[in-house]
């Protein structure tokens, strides 16, 4: 039987693999009872010892947050590239879809299936919840192609799906 100090490290490990970055509301949205304190602790030591970053990787999350070396690599490069207007749609279920979880703006969308989130470049621009369309903003023109990509009924250009390359971009992306 594992001792706690490494199930907690494997924990750990786990979400980090998984989202690339750690904080506590990305901790709250897994939904296991982890005292975020204890995992602090642990992320600390293996701050010292180089095994992950500290820092702010993500803007709109709060508290503290760390991040696998090639994480934190990869969001530091999404400052440097311009904004290209590609859209991609994540399932409310999929782990990628932070969106009123662990980053401001947009609902708190149940992992139901057809429940949607969209990004513009990584931000939450709108959202399909128990079949109704939701936008944050934008101009008629950008709200159609957004209803459009949501609901499948067109392909807009620069809609991509969640496959492997499209959740880097979502984890690495800028958000408002």
């Amino acid at each position: 039987s594992a001792e706690p100090e490494e199930l907690l490290e494997h924990y750990l490990w786990t979400v980090l693999a998984r989202y690339g970055v750690i904080s506590r509301s990305i901790l709250e949205r897994e939904g296991l009872r982890v005292p975020w304190r204890d995992l602090l602790r642990l992320a600390w030591r293996l701050e010292a010892r180089g095994e992950i970053q500290g820092g702010r990787f993500i803007d709109g999350m709060a508290g503290e947050q760390f991040a696998l070396p090639e994480a934190a690599r990869s969001l530091r490069n999404v400052l440097k590239t311009p904004a290209q207007g590609e859209l991609i749609r994540v399932s409310a279920s999929d782990p990628a879809h932070l969106s009123g979880i662990a980053l401001p703006g947009g609902p708190r969308l149940p992992a139901l299936r057809g429940n949607l989130a969209l990004y513009r470049d990584g931000a939450l621009v709108a959202w399909m919840q128990g079949g109704e369309p939701g936008m944050i903003s934008g101009t008629a023109q950008e709200q159609s192609r957004w209803l459009s990509a949501l609901t499948g009924r067109a392909t807009p250009a620069g809609l991509t799906g969640t496959g492997p390359r499209e959740r880097q971009t979502l984890t690495k992306a800028r958000h408002p």
